[in-house]
């Protein structure tokens, strides 16, 4: 049974390139060892896919503990599996991350606000769950405020004068939850659970 055109929710995480990164491999990090691998004709999006070669360590805590035991650890390793797909859309570079994938990125080619401006384009007003704000007085102050049902910007006391907002989660409005999910989340990066697939992400 074929189910790679199967429509599944899945978890994404969006991110825009700034302009000045014109090609995907400036994106990366320098210095990071990956593998380039092309998209096959049912994706008529320009994009590639870029898979860091997996890093296998012995954890730090298997020594701390063995000298301890009567018996022999067993071979005991971490792996970190990374991965990164491109596309290119309207002459702009997104990237979707797996994995360990983020750590592939330079930092700085992201556009820090692309995915909290989404977020609040497209969430219900009344209908927040969380908001991430920074109060920029004499002492920068981070907090998290949730709520326990959806709430309107009151409930959150935003001092619009006074509070820097930098996240922002809530329920979208104008969009079947296929497309993007019942919850999206905003910070630096767009946060959404479509029911979807790879040949669909793109859209």
């Amino acid at each position: 049974m074929n189910t790679l055109n199967e429509d599944k929710n899945f978890k994404l995480a969006i991110y825009l390139i700034k302009t000045s990164y014109s090609t995907f491999k400036k994106c990366l990090k320098v210095g990071v060892s990956v593998d380039f691998y092309d998209f096959n004709k049912k994706i008529d999006t320009e994009g590639i896919v870029v898979v860091g070669k997996t890093k296998v360590n012995k954890p730090n805590w298997r020594e701390f503990l063995q000298g301890a035991l009567e018996k022999k650890l067993p071979d005991l390793n971490n792996s970190s599996n990374r991965a990164i797909v491109f596309f290119k859309i309207s002459k702009r570079i997104f990237v979707i991350p797996f994995g360990y994938g983020k750590h592939l990125i330079k930092d700085e080619a992201i556009e820090r606000e692309f995915g909290l401006r989404t977020t609040l384009n497209i969430i219900n007003a009344d209908k927040l769950i969380s908001v991430d704000k920074a109060n920029i007085g004499d002492m920068s102050i981070q907090t998290k405020t949730q709520t326990s049902k959806k709430g309107t910007p009151d409930v959150f006391n935003i001092d619009i004068l006074r509070d820097l907002l930098k996240g922002i989660t809530g329920e979208p409005e104008n969009l079947a939850p296929e497309e993007i999910g019942n919850i999206v989340t905003g910070n630096e990066g767009l946060y959404v659970s479509p029911k979807t697939n790879i040949f669909k992400v793109p859209k």
